[in-house]
């Protein structure tokens, strides 16, 4: 499958191949409320935000992080990204920055795929494993048991630098196909499907899904078409049956009872 050219050096350099780097940023500037009159100011602040501190920069919209809205500067600088200069993009000095801070702050892949390997990275440095990890295992709202299944699924199709930063991990190209799941699928693990459509689905509307429709869907970073808007109505009518830790997952999306 090709992959779309990536924003940065077709040759990463060594800081780049030794991603995440660790965080420079030791006196963040006072937060501002609007990213687009301070963009300096923001530049200083997802360098305390990175990953290697347990939070994800590439941040949902609506995030913020010691009053600044993180998620929502970071966007709009993707988005600034595939511009030219001319035509509002970013400058080279302003993507060195931003680079210095992450270099695959914007990849060529998809961000659910990002979110989910950041989340999978936290597990691991936090003494997990994602061995034999069966479906339905939740980790901050991410079935990493199905994610890194379906990694091991479809290595081929994974760009050169997702294959090395999936070794991290511990995941290697499977010398065996991978078993297909069990025909059938329990309560939970149909559960675990919705609820990261769901939160794939509020990263990229304002951390909400308040506003899905019963006719949306969303798409799976396995290629799954989620009946999102349909889910969200079953699932309302089994919030009795529903766990203390699935309602509050549910809650943190902006679920609308």
């Amino acid at each position: 499958m090709p992959h779309p050219t990536p924003n940065h050096p077709t040759n990463p350099t060594n800081t780049q191949r030794n991603w995440p780097p660790q965080s420079t940023c030791t006196n963040p500037c006072t937060p501002h409320r609007n990213p687009a009159d301070h963009p300096t100011t923001y530049l200083t602040k997802p360098s305390s935000h990175h990953p290697t501190t347990g939070h994800d920069h590439r941040a949902r919209t609506a995030a913020t992080w010691d009053g600044t809205l993180i998620g929502r500067f970071l966007a709009e600088q993707r988005a600034a990204a595939g511009r030219s200069t001319t035509a509002g993009g970013l400058t080279e000095a302003r993507r060195a920055a931003l680079e210095q801070i992450d270099p695959w702050w914007c990849p060529p892949w998809p961000l659910a795929w990002q979110r989910a390997f950041r989340i999978a990275l936290a597990h691991v440095n936090n003494g997990g494993t994602l061995t034999d990890l069966p479906t339905g295992h939740l980790v901050a709202g991410q079935d990493l048991g199905a994610w890194t299944r379906t990694q091991q699924t479809k290595w081929n199709q994974l760009g050169e630098q997702q294959q090395e930063f999936l070794g991290r991990l511990g995941l290697r190209a499977p010398t065996d196909p991978v078993p297909a799941q069990a025909a059938g699928r329990s309560q939970a693990q149909r559960f675990t499907t919705g609820l990261a459509a769901a939160t794939i689905w509020a990263a990229e509307h304002d951390g909400t899904i308040a506003a899905v429709k019963r006719s949306d869907t969303q798409d799976l970073d396995d290629g799954t078409i989620v009946k999102l808007g349909i889910w969200i109505m079953n699932t309302r009518s089994r919030r009795a049956k529903l766990t203390s830790e699935q309602l509050a997952a549910l809650d943190a999306l902006g679920m609308r009872w």
